[in-house]
């Protein structure tokens, strides 16, 4: 062994709670003293290992007399803690002697003048500690830690095989993920060979035809070069009567090689060709912003029951819109991210605006001011129409998806589906008030997906695409009502007009119209798309994008 450096505690001293064999166990006092010397004993009060001299001694100064000694025999394979030692803790060079009984704790002479001299149940250690080993209080205790002991090893082999379910769970999520590019890299290679198979035959098509008409000419060429040269030589022999003959016989077949040389003109061109990419498949990669979701499975959930997150989104492509005045109204085009502007009067396509990503919903602001969501990006874009033009004023990040978005009272209301929260912001962005939890601390929501809002009633009303519900709330963030049917299959798009909720039930193919006063709710067979609070004086082209309650609307 290494000699050990003076106030160094190296890997051999006697330390606290590290079990050593004895023949790593040395007297502590010579071992402080930088001597190191086998121990033969153990003194319980010291919590020292002692060598035989200091085993011998360790018992004459009077302090020590009553101190108890074990034989290395008897001695412990280590100290125990420092804490649970006889020496107080609180009070230098006293001795733990008594217990209250009172307040369940330990203390030596100046603990219990100090701090238990009220208590009427105290006692010395020597009466209470007697044959504690064999107390049902320490038998329980024992069997605690057995017990504690007992799970503390099933967690650990329980941790262990989570790390292996985790690895397990990841390398699967890379071979899905691994399989998913395989797919796209062949799907992409097929189309890849297609259109380089279309290339090379256009090139080849091209090649062979334009082949042709280089034999042609070059043919043509020939017997014109052959006409030339006979009479070159016929006028410098100067053989006139020869030479007018051939004038005259060689009228139509000139006339034949200038109708040959059109024809050659006319063919003689090659078909210019570029690629273009496919409009959907680009406007899909725009608005795809994740390859798919790590998926965090309930022990409940079966694989078969795994429903990803973008597969909540049936309503994908359907047109939606908001009227922005008396003679305008806005289509989103969630397909190819565009914006479109109508006049309703002429029922025709005044202008349209390319976005960044997929337009999701809309509301109308002001007269021909609007906002709508771009839930890819995390934002909401206002715009207003001017001149028959759409311009953007100005953008605000919201840091979640954002979907559902309605105006109401100079606030937006905004219904975010990933992380799950409904937000009421200002129109520069400033949030006023997030809405997650109920008031008992769950959660409130599992994927709000569409939002209106009822003026007089100060009501929001919002539905839950992966609850199956349509949950009305006060503005103080209080839930009112939540509302549900069995056979509902993702209600979503919503719309208040005087005291009912118009629902579309996407799964079905269907309309639920909710009484807020009865809470009853009626089911409609004919499905209508319902995307904006207001559909008057819109004309009957478009009355399918902004259905109303027309049965219970008296201004309508």
């Amino acid at each position: 062994m290494a000699d050990s450096v003076p106030g160094k505690l190296t890997d051999f001293t006697n330390q606290p709670n590290k079990e050593v064999t004895s023949a790593f166990l040395f007297c502590d006092p010579c071992y402080q003293d930088g001597d190191k010397k086998e121990a033969e004993g153990f003194c319980v009060e010291c919590q020292h290992y002692l060598c035989d001299q200091c085993f011998k001694y360790h018992c004459l100064p009077k302090p020590m007399k009553h101190h108890k000694l074990l034989w290395k025999s008897e001695m412990p394979k280590r100290k125990v803690d420092e804490s649970l030692s006889q020496t107080c803790s609180h009070h230098e060079g006293e001795m733990i002697k008594y217990y209250c009984k009172t307040h369940e704790t330990v203390g030596c002479n100046s603990c219990m003048i100090i701090h238990h001299k009220p208590c009427l149940e105290i006692c010395t250690l020597t009466d209470i500690a007697k044959d504690v080993e064999l107390s049902p209080a320490y038998k329980e205790f024992c069997t605690r830690m057995e017990t504690t002991k007992t799970n503390l090893e099933d967690q650990i082999k329980t941790a262990r095989a989570n790390i292996a379910i985790s690895r397990s769970c990841r390398e699967r999520a890379l071979y899905e993920i691994k399989k998913l590019q395989q797919k796209i890299n062949m799907q992409f290679e097929l189309q890849k060979q297609e259109l380089e198979k279309e290339a090379e035959e256009k090139e080849n098509n091209e090649a062979r035809k334009l082949k042709e008409v280089e034999d042609s000419a070059n043919n043509t060429k020939n017997v014109l070069d052959d006409m030339k040269e006979d009479f070159q030589i016929l006028q410098e022999t100067k053989q006139s009567k020869q030479l007018f003959i051939s004038l005259k016989k060689n009228q139509e077949k000139l006339k034949t090689l200038e109708e040959k040389v059109a024809d050659i003109q006319k063919i003689n061109k090659v078909d210019k060709y570029c690629f273009i990419p496919n409009k959907f498949l680009t406007s899909m990669l725009k608005n795809v912003n994740a390859l798919g979701e790590l998926y965090v499975q309930g022990e409940t959930v079966s694989e078969d029951d795994l429903k990803s997150f973008y597969g909540n989104y049936p309503e994908y492509g359907m047109p939606r819109g908001c009227p922005i005045s008396d003679e305008n109204v806005i289509m989103l085009d969630t397909i190819y991210n565009r914006i479109r502007l109508y006049a309703v009067d002429e029922e025709t396509l005044v202008t349209e605006k390319e976005l960044t990503s997929c337009p999701w919903d809309i509301t109308a602001i002001d007269e021909d001011q609007f906002a709508l969501t771009l839930p890819n990006e995390n934002k909401i874009i206002f715009m207003s129409v001017e001149d028959e033009e759409i311009i953007e004023d100005h953008e605000i990040s919201v840091g979640a998806r954002c979907e559902g978005i309605h105006f109401a009272e100079d606030k937006l209301y905004v219904a975010c589906s990933k992380p799950a929260q409904v937000l009421t912001l200002n129109t520069t962005g400033t949030i006023i008030k997030c809405d997650t939890k109920y008031q008992a601390g769950e959660q409130l929501f599992q994927q709000p997906a569409y939002i209106s809002f009822h003026d007089e009633k100060q009501l929001i009303c919002f539905s839950d695409r992966k609850a199956s519900c349509i949950v009305t709330m006060a503005t103080d963030g209080k839930v009112q009502n939540v509302f549900r049917k069995e056979d509902w299959k993702m209600p979503l798009t919503v719309r208040i007009n005087n005291d009912k909720i118009a629902t579309s039930d996407f799964e079905k193919l269907r309309t639920s119209i909710i009484d807020l006063s009865s809470g009853e709710i009626d089911i409609d067979e004919k499905f209508a798309f319902i995307f904006t609070k207001n559909s008057e004086g819109i004309s009957k082209s478009f009355t399918c994008f902004f259905s109303t309650i027309e049965e219970d609307s008296d201004d309508e």
